[in-house]
């Protein structure tokens, strides 16, 4: 595939136009041996990731407020000029000028529209322009191997200060939240969602549940046939459904993995062996700040990587974030 098709299959599927899943495949391959391909790539993640702009509130705020003197000067001029009979009545002076206002009465209201109008679109232009650069510059300076150091310095600032645990996590989330139920399947981590009924004759074996034992010890999940990813496993008395722990960023589904398996029990998921546990907030030396996911979550890359292998999220997320409020930084994995 060459460059200018590959390139015009990743601007389509950035747009939500749906495309060929092989076609798609076969592009972000040919990413992988392009370097210029691979910057597009990118560039296209981060613009699907940036949130749409938004006028400042005090902006909003002054224009209304001009809007409704603009009303009230146009309601007392027409109260107070006196029309006499059989005589033209006089164009109405400009508040601002003295002179007399020669323009037709429909166009004051329209002009109105179209500057208000003008300035939603230059401020929401410009704030998409802040966005974009800012982005990019990010980019290529991973690319150099340099470091953004603001938004370190700023997250690391946020999280020392304690002003806001974790992207939204409230201090009741740190000191309450339990480890769901969770099962590992190669790394890969399920969460028990609830007990259901299968019908054994269909089940397809999928994989022995992680550290459940050998031969007849052995605990096995079965593909759910929900076309989801989902599992069932059997456990005493009952079969149970489990689903992935997933997350987004940039239009990709990423699953939770973990280095300690889990058999059916409440703990906490961990970091791969590859990754060890940061030593500082802002994730170093381990990890350096990337951008946010769809939930508006920051997450974090390797110091000497990208996002393409995955990405890291910090400690106590908020109870209700996919993580759960796990006291441990995790791991996300790209679903292939």
């Amino acid at each position: 595939m060459d460059c200018a098709t590959a390139q015009g299959l990743l601007s389509e599927a950035a747009d939500g136009r749906l495309i060929d899943a092989g076609e798609l495949a076969e592009a972000r391959t040919h990413c992988e041996t392009c370097e210029s391909c691979d910057t597009f790539a990118r560039g296209l993640d981060l613009l699907s990731s940036v949130r749409a702009p938004a006028a400042p509130e005090p902006l909003v705020r002054s224009i209304l407020d001009s809007i409704a003197a603009e009303k009230t000067l146009s309601s007392s001029a027409g109260a107070e000029q006196e029309i006499r009979p059989n005589e033209t009545p006089e164009p109405p002076r400009s508040p601002l000028t003295g002179t007399r206002d020669l323009r037709p009465s429909w166009w004051v209201p329209r002009l109105t529209v179209f500057a208000t109008a003008a300035v939603f679109m230059v401020a929401a232009l410009t704030l998409a322009a802040i966005g974009y650069l800012g982005g990019f510059r990010q980019l290529t300076a991973n690319k150099a191997g340099d470091t953004v150091a603001t938004a370190d310095q700023e997250l690391a600032e946020e999280r020392t200060l304690g002003t806001a645990p974790a992207d939204g996590a409230s201090m009741a989330d740190k000191q309450t939240a339990e480890p769901p139920v969770y099962a590992s399947l190669g790394g890969n981590v399920y969460v028990l969602t609830e007990t259901t009924t299968v019908d054994e004759s269909l089940l397809v074996t999928v994989a022995p549940v992680a550290d459940s034992g050998t031969g007849d010890d052995a605990v096995y999940a079965y593909d759910a046939g929900t076309g989801d990813g989902s599992i069932v496993i059997r456990d005493a008395t009952s079969w149970t459904r489990y689903e992935r722990v997933l997350r987004r960023f940039a239009g990709r589904s990423y699953q939770l993995q973990t280095r300690t398996p889990l058999k059916m029990t409440a703990q906490w998921p961990d970091l791969p062996a590859a990754y060890p546990t940061p030593s500082a907030a802002d994730g170093s030396p381990t990890f350096r700040f990337f951008g946010h996911d769809e939930l508006g979550v920051s997450i974090f890359v390797p110091s000497a990587g990208s996002e393409r292998n995955g990405f890291a999220i910090a400690a106590d997320t908020a109870s209700d974030d996919p993580a759960a409020g796990n006291p441990q930084w995790t791991w996300w994995a790209p679903l292939p």
